[in-house]
């Protein structure tokens, strides 16, 4: 955790004493989403209003996208991927241009303990996320960024 939290404090400009709380967060999206999967989260039974029990299976959708923002990326990029793969996603991870290194060093090793492909990280600026949020293949978006950035990514989720 030390070497993502090292390169989001000299990437973001963010103190290392601020940078270090952040770092926690990268392990411990993991964690949580272990413990719901482990939880049976996937997999419930509820109640119909007749009375009878019905389950209710969770099933992945697709791939998923992960839009991340400049301000803490490794953070928000753990978040976002590891419950996307925990619902069973393959996963597209796209850091801001302007401070992906910690997001990729931790794509790169989290992605080194999953099979080919499962997630990946793709760099870029706008016309990048453009793309990738518009290609029919991507069933699921995650943003966090701006206004601007989010009515056009909102736009193009939105059906036609």
């Amino acid at each position: 955790m030390g070497g993502i939290v090292a390169v989001e404090s000299a990437s973001t400009g963010v103190p290392i004493r601020q940078a270090t709380p952040l770092g926690f967060i990268v392990t411990g999206s993991f964690r949580l989403a272990a413990a719901q999967l482990r939880e049976g989260w996937l997999t419930r039974t509820v109640t119909r209003d007749d009375g009878r029990p019905v389950t209710v299976e969770l099933l992945p959708w697709g791939p998923a996208l992960c839009l991340v923002p400049w301000n803490a990326p490794a953070p928000m990029a753990a978040h976002k991927a590891a419950n996307a793969l925990a619902a069973g996603c393959p996963t597209i991870v796209k850091p801001s241009e302007y401070a992906p290194a910690g997001t990729q060093l931790l794509v790169e090793t989290v992605a080194g303990l999953l099979p080919p492909g499962v997630l990946q990280l793709l760099h870029g600026g706008p016309e990048v996320g453009a793309t990738l949020v518009g290609d029919p293949r991507v069933r699921a978006v995650s943003f966090t960024g701006g206004v601007p950035g989010g009515r056009a990514v909102a736009g193009q989720c939105a059906p036609g």
